[in-house]
């Protein structure tokens, strides 16, 4: 998913949970996604450019934060919008870079039902 659509899950857990902490919710909702920045450095924007990279190391900065087993190192109060980032993500991802919920004790993965990357390859291409 997108980070916006990841921030509007986020603003309806606060909501349901009667949250106030706005900074805590975002940067949950967003939080595995900002590992991948070296990756975004390092190729580029476009899922395009990240084919054939799901192998190597750089892989680990996606993977790594979207497993489960991420929880334990993020602080409590953020625990739930990192959660429902990693199951919105793992229904939506699919191909090469679906999510790994148990990565790295497995490599299974989830092929989800759409690829929300494909939108951005639109817009590069308009």
């Amino acid at each position: 998913m997108l980070w916006l659509e990841h921030v509007m899950i986020g603003f309806l857990l606060a909501w349901i949970y009667r949250k106030r902490q706005v900074g805590v919710m975002i940067l949950g909702s967003i939080g595995p996604d900002l590992f991948m920045l070296p990756l975004v450095i390092k190729t580029g924007m476009f899922i395009e450019e990240w084919e054939g990279l799901s192998g190597s190391y750089l892989a680990n900065f996606v993977f790594l934060p979207h497993s489960i087993f991420s929880l334990l190192l993020v602080p409590e109060n953020m625990r739930i919008y990192w959660f429902s980032h990693i199951v919105a993500d793992i229904i939506s991802h699919k191909g090469e870079w679906a999510i790994r919920p148990f990565y790295p004790v497995s490599h299974w993965s989830y092929e989800g039902f759409y690829e929300p990357w494909v939108y951005l390859c639109a817009v590069k291409n308009v």
